[in-house]
C-alpha cells in the first residue's frame, strides 16, 4: 500500500503547484492578504482507523493597519477542519520605539519553531510533529501578552510575557514567558534559539521548552533546515527533531523531503515520519502540492496521503 501511494504521488507530481502572497492595498493605511487551503486526504492512523476527507481546510484573511509609529494586524480564520468559523487567531499592535526596538501587545503567534501556523507558509501540507492520530507539536500556538522586540541587519531578539506557554488561557495569575534570539549575519543562514517557561502545573501540559533551528538557503534552488526541541511533559523528559530539504528543480516544480521524530518518556511514546511532497506552481497565486508520509507511532504503521490546492492573495 505504501509503495503504491508513493509511486502515485511521484507520477502525479506534474499536476501539483507554488504561490506568491502580496498585500492588497485598500487605502493608505489598510491592506489585506490571505489564503484558501482545500485538500483531499487519506490518513491511516493505524489500529484500523482510517480517515478520508475532502474539504476546505481553512480560509484565512489578515487585515494590516499602518499608521505613524503604530502597526496593527487582525488575522481572521473563516473556516477550519473542525467547522469553526470567524475565529480571531491574532489581533495585536506594535509601537515603534526607534533604534530597532518596538513593543507588541495583544494576541499573537508564538515566537518559537521553524514551521509556522499557516499552511501556505510551510513546505508541505502536513506538519512535522503530527504522527497518526497524535499532534506532538511542542510549540505554544497563540498567546495574549506583551512582547519587546529588537532587530538589526544581522541579529534580532524578542522576549514575550504571555498568559500561557502552551495555550492562551487568558489567566493573568499564571504567567509565562517566551524568548528567542536569531542570527542572520551570514548570507543565506538563519540560526535561532528560544525557550518558553511558565509556572503552570507540569501535569497539565508541556513546559520548560527549548527550541533550536537552523535554515540555509545559500545554495541555489535548495533550502535546508534542521530543528531540535527539548521539553518536559508531565515532569518527564521529551524531545523531537526534524530534517528538511526543499529543491526547486524549475521555476514551477519543486519537491520537499523531510524526516521527523518525537520521543516522550511520559507514556513511553515514540514516533517517526518520512515525508515526500512535490509541488507545482499553476499560477503565481495558485499552488498544488501532494504529500505521502509514512512511519510508525508506538510501533504501529501509519501513513498519510494528501492532495492540496492553496490559493493566496
Amino acid at each position: 500500500m505504501k509503495t503504491d501511494k508513493l509511486l502515485a504521488l511521484l507520477v502525479a507530481s506534474a499536476i501539483a503547484g507554488g504561490t506568491a502572497q502580496g498585500d492588497i492595498s485598500l487605502s493608505d493605511n489598510l491592506s489585506v492578504r490571505g489564503f484558501l487551503d482545500t485538500r483531499y486526504s487519506n490518513d491511516d492512523q493505524g489500529g484500523g482507523t482510517e480517515i478520508e476527507e475532502l474539504n476546505v481546510e481553512t480560509f484565512d484573511i489578515d487585515f494590516l493597519f499602518d499608521t505613524e509609529k503604530v502597526d496593527a494586524e487582525v488575522h481572521v480564520n473563516a473556516m477550519d477542519a473542525n467547522g469553526h468559523s470567524l475565529e480571531i487567531e491574532q489581533a495585536f499592535f506594535s509601537y515603534e520605539l526607534g533604534n530597532g526596538f518596538d513593543i507588541t501587545a495583544g494576541r499573537y503567534y508564538t515566537l518559537l519553531g521553524f514551521e509556522r501556523d499557516e499552511t501556505n507558509m510551510i513546505y508541505q501540507p502536513s506538519y512535522a510533529y503530527t504522527f497518526g492520530g497524535s499532534n506532538k507539536n511542542p510549540y505554544g500556538v497563540y498567546h495574549n501578552g506583551v512582547r519587546a522586540n529588537y532587530g538589526s541587519d544581522t541579529f534580532s531578539a524578542s522576549i514575550s510575557l504571555v498568559d500561557g506557554v502552551r495555550v492562551a488561557d487568558e489567566d493573568a495569575e499564571d504567567l509565562g514567558f517566551e524568548a528567542q534570539v536569531k542570527f542572520t549575519g551570514i548570507e543565506g543562514l538563519t540560526l535561532a534559539i528560544g525557550t518558553a517557561q511558565d509556572d503552570q502545573n507540569a501535569l497539565a501540559g508541556i513546559d520548560k521548552y527549548w527550541n533550536f533551528f537552523v535554515q540555509y538557503d545559500g545554495i541555489e534552488k535548495l533550502v535546508l533546515a534542521a530543528e531540535v526541541n527539548r521539553y518536559e511533559m508531565a515532569e518527564e523528559d521529551a524531545d523531537s527533531w526534524m530534517l528538511m530539504g526543499n529543491y526547486a528543480a524549475t521555476d514551477k516544480f519543486g519537491v520537499t523531503l523531510r524526516y521527523s521524530e518525537a520521543n516522550e518518556d511520559f507514556g513511553s511514546y515514540e514516533a517517526d515520519k518520512f515525508t515526500v511532497s512535490p509541488s507545482y506552481s499553476i499560477t503565481d497565486n495558485l499552488m498544488g502540492r501532494l504529500e505521502y508520509s509514512f512511519g510508525e507511532e508506538n510501533m504501529v504503521d501509519v501513513d498519510y496521503f494528501g492532495v492540496q490546492a492553496v490559493w493566496t492573495f
